[in-house]
């Protein structure tokens, strides 16, 4: 709550006592039951499908809405597999290619096509070389 919408508040109640409930919600929110926990470890399992299908569709020339769409087929495929019933309302996933238009998780997926490029923070870079570290979880 804003100062300001805190000050108006207190003024419609002023006989009443204001608490301030935001660290007894934080820690009831931050405990996950076990059916929580576990649903955790399954999204997290199909955001690594996701990952996979990225790195297999990649390749030179490939538009970045045809990976994108690639690799959310394939998560919905492990929903499918996972959580027969479930609805589909919003699978996604971030794939943006530089130097434009990658400032943000939130901007749109374009139809720039992949690419080689230059320097990227003072480190030569490829959009096609995947760094080994990375390669080595989806192997």
């Amino acid at each position: 709550m804003s100062v300001d919408n805190m000050k108006k508040f207190k003024v419609s109640v002023p006989d009443r006592d204001i608490v301030d409930i935001a660290e007894p919600i934080m820690l009831k929110r931050i405990r996950k039951t076990d059916e929580e926990i576990a649903l955790i470890k399954s999204i997290a399992a199909i955001a690594e499908v996701g990952g996979a299908a990225v790195l297999e569709a990649m390749d030179e020339g490939v538009p970045e809405y045809v990976v994108r769409d690639y690799a959310i087929g394939k998560m919905n495929e492990e929903i499918e597999r996972k959580h027969p019933n479930s609805e589909f309302r919003d699978t996604w996933l971030w794939i943006q290619t530089g130097p434009v238009n990658t400032d943000g998780g939130h901007n749109p997926t374009t139809a720039r096509r992949l690419q080689t490029w230059g320097h990227t923070r003072g480190r030569s870079s490829k959009v096609l070389e995947i760094a080994p570290e990375v390669k080595e979880l989806y192997q």
